[in-house]
């Protein structure tokens, strides 16, 4: 039972302890000024309430999230929520649409044509290139990538998506 975004603060609190540990694998080599919180499922939901909590994480993506509409009026860091149109699990209309629309900053919404609730487990494919986009445009300030999530923007073009939504 993650989604309180306990977890993901507590996991960036130990990555951090270990990029200074010379004992560890991973000295010196975490990129401590761009963080980012990401789910799916339960875990979107983890991912936006710990962007809410902690402001270390400078933008969220949620994956077929389970969010609720007062938890992410409370998100005021970037956020992209990916849903698709066959996932009978999160029902976007109940849980992603909603917590979209509670957002009062800058947010993304789209739902991938056919896509489960599995699909990002399945075929990573389907949704890795905007996933990696989202992060390239907020923790990297990559102008191609934000053009990506804009109206005219690849994704509200892009044929695979509908219900493309950004503010």
């Amino acid at each position: 039972m993650t989604a309180d975004g306990q977890e993901q603060i507590d996991t960036v609190d130990y990555i951090l302890e270990k990029n200074n540990d010379a004992n560890s694998v991973l000295y010196g080599k975490v990129d401590t000024g761009h963080i980012a919180a990401a789910g799916h499922s339960q875990g979107g939901r983890s991912a936006v309430n710990a962007g809410a909590a902690d402001d270390r994480f400078q933008c969220v993506l949620s994956i077929a999230g389970s969010n609720f509409r007062n938890e992410a009026a409370k998100l005021s860091k970037p956020v992209f929520f990916m849903t698709g149109t066959m996932d009978l699990i999160v029902l976007s209309s109940m849980w992603v649409k909603p917590a979209y629309q509670a957002v009062t900053g800058q947010a993304v919404y789209a739902s991938l044509k056919g896509g489960l609730h599995t699909t990002c487990i399945l075929t990573p494919s389907r949704i890795s290139d905007y996933a990696i986009a989202w992060f390239d445009a907020n923790l990297k300030n990559n102008d191609h990538a934000k053009f990506m999530f804009v109206s005219g923007g690849a994704l509200s073009e892009d044929r695979c998506w509908q219900s493309f939504m950004c503010k």
